[in-house]
């Protein structure tokens, strides 16, 4: 039987998702789902938006503005985006935007797990992907519903 193994990180209906690639290519779908504590959450929010910033956000809000895309296009309406408009509108200055999108983005984070806990076919792991501790598991119990890792011999 082929598998398929799912990693993924947001903004997906994972149950339409595993249903869809498990027609589309007559597979198994094992999802595996990454627990990471909310501290680790937090530090790696704030610093997702540190270099959101730091990469022009605002310039790239400004510049999709003065090409010609409207305020009230659905994309400006998404975290981040949203924010930036509001900024740019006077609603309040660039370090009270900052830590505004660092808390919407953790609420969104915690309403991603509140989600996925309904899902009934995810293999919950605790630990960030990079600690080799967390991958080893996640390796194991791969490998014990019958997934070969890269390098292993058929």
């Amino acid at each position: 039987m082929q598998r398929v193994v799912l990693a993924y990180s947001g903004g997906l209906d994972t149950s339409v998702a595993i249903r869809w690639l498990a027609e589309r290519y007559d597979s198994e779908v094992i999802a595996v789902t990454l627990k990471i504590p909310a501290d680790l959450t937090a530090d790696r929010v704030a610093r997702r938006v540190e270099r959101q910033f730091e990469r022009g956000i605002i310039d790239e809000v400004k510049g999709l503005l003065a090409r010609g895309v409207p305020a009230e296009a659905r994309p400006f309406g998404g975290l981040v985006y949203r924010q930036v408009m509001e900024m740019l509108r006077g609603v309040r200055d660039e370090a009270a935007t900052r830590a505004l999108i660092v808390q919407e983005n953790r609420r969104y984070a915690r309403r991603q797990l509140i989600w996925f806990r309904k899902e009934p076919n995810l293999i919950w792991f605790d630990g960030p992907g990079e600690q080799p501790e967390t991958l080893h598991r996640v390796e194991e119990a791969l490998v014990a519903r019958g997934v070969r890792m890269r390098g292993d011999a058929p």
